[in-house]
């Protein structure tokens, strides 16, 4: 008498669908974990357009402080030309060139330029520059 059993062997199908399983498994977790890493991309993206707009709200008080000294002919030694202060746990430098302000600060070993020009009417353009 031949003992029979339920289950096939490593080689028959009890494997494939243990295969499938896991082939599912692995679908999961990648599909889990691209979401999760664009999440932190946008968080990031967030981070970053909240410092740009920080520094260019900072950009147009100086511009305003700046163009009331000029066209009042006021005494020029109240310009702000150099100014640094810490926005988001970050140094940023403003210096002001008459015609458009440079906003430098460091980003992962990179230094990041943003050349804010300006005229009378306020912003005009904004170019961003790194080493």
């Amino acid at each position: 008498m031949a003992i029979t059993t339920k289950f096939r062997s490593i080689n028959g199908y009890i494997s494939s669908l243990a295969l499938l399983c896991f082939a599912l498994l692995i679908q999961i977790l990648s599909l889990l974990s691209i979401y999760i890493i664009q999440s932190a991309s946008l968080i990031q993206c967030d981070r970053q357009s909240q410092f740009d707009l920080a520094c260019i709200s900072q950009v147009k008080g100086l511009i305003f402080h700046n163009n009331q000294i000029r066209f009042c002919n006021w005494d020029l030694e109240n310009l702000i030309l150099i100014q640094e202060i810490q926005i988001h746990d970050t140094w940023v430098t403003f210096e002001d060139h008459e015609t458009y302000f440079q906003c430098t600060y460091a980003k992962k070993e990179k230094k990041i330029r943003m050349h804010i020009y300006y005229d009378m009417q306020g912003i005009q353009d904004i170019e961003y520059t790194s080493d």
